[in-house]
C-alpha cells in the first residue's frame, strides 16, 4: 500500500515536470530523480536494510549527494534541456 502513494506521487511530479515545462516555456523546467542516496536518515536503518539497499542499483553503492548536487548544476548550466526527469539512481531504475 505505500508502495502505491510513492508511484502516483512520482508519476504526479514527472507529469507536473513536463507539463509545467510547456506551460511556462521558453522558461526552463526540470526535475532530479534520485536513487538511494546517502544521508543522515540512514543512520536510524538497519545494517541488513542498508546493505540490501546498497547492492540494489548497478553501481553498487548508495549516490552521494555531491553527485545529486552536480546533477543540478549541470541542468543549470545547459539552456537546452527542459520538460526533462534527470534520473541519478547508479541505475536503479534499469534493475525493474
Amino acid at each position: 500500500p505505500d508502495y502505491m502513494q510513492y508511484c502516483a506521487s512520482k508519476a504526479a511530479v514527472n507529469n507536473f515536470t513536463q507539463n509545467f515545462a510547456k506551460l511556462v516555456a521558453p522558461i526552463l523546467v526540470n526535475a532530479v530523480a534520485p536513487g538511494y542516496t546517502w544521508t543522515p536518515q540512514w543512520e536510524a536503518k538497519s545494517k541488513k536494510e542498508k546493505e540490501m539497499c546498497e547492492k540494489e542499483p548497478l553501481i553498487k553503492r548508495f549516490i552521494r549527494p555531491d553527485e545529486i548536487a552536480d546533477a543540478v548544476m549541470f541542468l543549470l548550466q545547459n539552456d537546452a534541456i527542459t520538460g526533462t526527469i534527470l534520473l541519478v539512481d547508479g541505475g536503479l531504475a534499469l534493475k525493474n
